[in-house]
């Protein structure tokens, strides 16, 4: 956001009066907040920059490739963290091992298998 913000500011200084995406007639304020919206529409690709100077171009070609590297990077960790197998602790090997070191079991009350609990299990609650 910040660099987002900083290239607009130096993208309204760059192309103030060379005829683009400013009116020289507005006040420097409001074509700072333009410059900023269209720094942050960029992102998206709805819309963007329209430099006519060539440090204008040269500063949209790198603002441009920056996003084009933060996207992708965040495509690839997005991808990365998704795709990764997450190691799991086993905390019980077997219900006789859950029991007796006193983790807790869930079945639903009135079906076939709390019924087998608590037949092969009476001390259960």
């Amino acid at each position: 956001l910040v660099i987002s913000v900083a290239t607009s500011l130096l993208y309204l200084a760059v192309e103030m009066h060379a005829d683009s995406d400013f009116n020289p007639s507005s006040a420097v304020f409001y074509n700072g907040l333009r410059s900023a919206w269209i720094g942050l529409v960029q992102f998206t690709g709805a819309g963007g920059f329209g430099p006519r100077t060539c440090s204008g171009k040269l500063l949209v070609l790198t603002y441009s490739t920056f996003i084009l590297l933060l996207v992708s990077a965040y495509t690839a960790n997005l991808a990365a963290y998704l795709t990764v197998e997450r190691d799991t602790e086993v905390v019980c090997d077997s219900l006789d091992a859950c029991i007796n070191t006193g983790q807790r079991v869930c079945a639903r009350q009135g079906t076939a298998a709390m019924a087998w609990l608590l037949d092969a299990y009476p001390n259960l609650e």
